[in-house]
Formats: C-alpha cells, sequence, structure tokens
C-alpha cells in the first residue's frame, strides 16, 4: 500500500513528459463538490501514486539498460527510443489503462476511503505486472553460465530438420547421404545415427557381393574348372 509519508530519500527520478510518457495524474482541485480533494491527507496520498506512476516507468527504462536520470537531463523521448522494441507498446497500453482508471477514482465523488483503496488496488495491479514481465531482468543478472545456456538454446533452435528426402535417402543410400549430415546445422546424434546406419549398411552388403562375385559365369572360351577326383 502506498505510504502517505513524505520522505525526500525515497524519492524516485522524476519521469515527466519529457521522455514521452504523460505519467502526471488530470486532478481538479477547484472541484469543490468532491470532499476527498479537499482532503490534505488525500492529496498527500496521490503524490505518493504519483511517484509509483514516475517509477513505473523507471523500471521499464532501466530494466532495458538505460540510464533514467540522464534520458531526463538529455530530454530523450522514449517513444523514439522503443519505437521498435516489441514489449515497449504493451507496456504503454497497461500503463495508460492504469493511469485512467485512477484518474477516474479521483474524479468521481465518492468517499475517500473506497477512492484511495481502489487506486491502491490500481497501483499494485501495476506493480505486479512490471514484476511478472521485467523484474526477472533486474534480480538475475546475465553471468557467463547464463549466457552460455542462452548461446546452446539459440544453437537448438537453429538446428536444421531433416527433411523427408534426405531422411529417405539415409535408409536407402547412406553411403552418400550420411556425409550431406556433416554440414553445418544438424545435430551430433543424427551424425551418430546415419554413420552407424552406414556401417551396418556397408556390414550387410559386402557380403553379398563377395557371393556374388564368387557365382558369376566365366569368361568366355575358359572351360570351367572341374575339381580332381583322385582318379
Amino acid at each position: 500500500m502506498p505510504s502517505t509519508e513524505h520522505n525526500p530519500q525515497d524519492e524516485k527520478p522524476a519521469i515527466g513528459p519529457l521522455i514521452g510518457i504523460d505519467t502526471r495524474l488530470d486532478i481538479d482541485k477547484t472541484n469543490s463538490q468532491n470532499k476527498k480533494l479537499q482532503s490534505p491527507g488525500f492529496l498527500s496520498f496521490l503524490e505518493q501514486v504519483q511517484t509509483d506512476l514516475n517509477a513505473a516507468v523507471a523500471v521499464f527504462v532501466a530494466v532495458n539498460g538505460h540510464d533514467v536520470q540522464q534520458l531526463t537531463a538529455d530530454k530523450t523521448d522514449i517513444n523514439t527510443l522503443f519505437a521498435d522494441h516489441e514489449h515497449y507498446p504493451d507496456f504503454v497500453a497497461y500503463f495508460a489503462r492504469t493511469k485512467a482508471e485512477i484518474e477516474h477514482w479521483i474524479a468521481v465523488d465518492n468517499p475517500e476511503p473506497l477512492a484511495h483503496q481502489a487506486i491502491v488496488d490500481q497501483v499494485i495491479c501495476l506493480r505486479a505486472f512490471i514484476e511478472t514481465r521485467y523484474a526477472a531482468s533486474i534480480s538475475e543478472p546475465d553471468t557467463p553460465q547464463k549466457q552460455k545456456q542462452k548461446q546452446k538454446q539459440k544453437q537448438q533452435q537453429q538446428q536444421r530438420k531433416v527433411g523427408h528426402y534426405l531422411g529417405a535417402g539415409i535408409v536407402m543410400l547412406p553411403i552418400i547421404f550420411a556425409w550431406f549430415t556433416l554440414r553445418k546445422g544438424y545435430s551430433n546424434w543424427l551424425r551418430i545415427g546415419a554413420f552407424l546406419w552406414l556401417a551396418v549398411f556397408l556390414y550387410a552388403t559386402f557380403p553379398t557381393a563377395n557371393h556374388d562375385l564368387e557365382q558369376s559365369p566365366q569368361p568366355y572360351g575358359q572351360a570351367p574348372r572341374q575339381q580332381d577326383t583322385g582318379e
């Protein structure tokens, strides 16, 4: 639950319209009919909510490897910075829905405790969305072991698949097609299997060839050799 106490040490870098997302809550403090907007405690609470909305954008920016304060100082538009980012549209859409819902509870003339709890629920949902989608990138540093795992996964994804023609060629004529598995992209298990089948194929084929050679007819004009009967 957002705290109503203001502590300067807990402030996060202000991220306003300078970097593209309008995080500022639209609060009509001149509406005298909205009693909760006349409450100093509720207004202090909204200041903390504003800080939480700014922090939500800061988390997204930081997770993607950018310095929030530097972007703010340089007046960089993150709509341009993240124009090609695949997750940015989802984040912006969810943030806009959350902000609109909070502004609705601020504007509607309802009891302060009810609006307070509804706004807290929206902030909690926004935090959960950020933690689910992006917090893992902060809590799990990119260690050498993790880089090796990513590289291994990438290699597995890039491995070639055995087509119907190559598979049939390996089965029917492995002496030719087994060598195709040595090309880049095929797994070691496929290569081992192909050459084991080649060895079996050659072992089964050579005796048959020798037998056929023994049974072949004699050249023309050469009488067949007769066995000596000893007579």
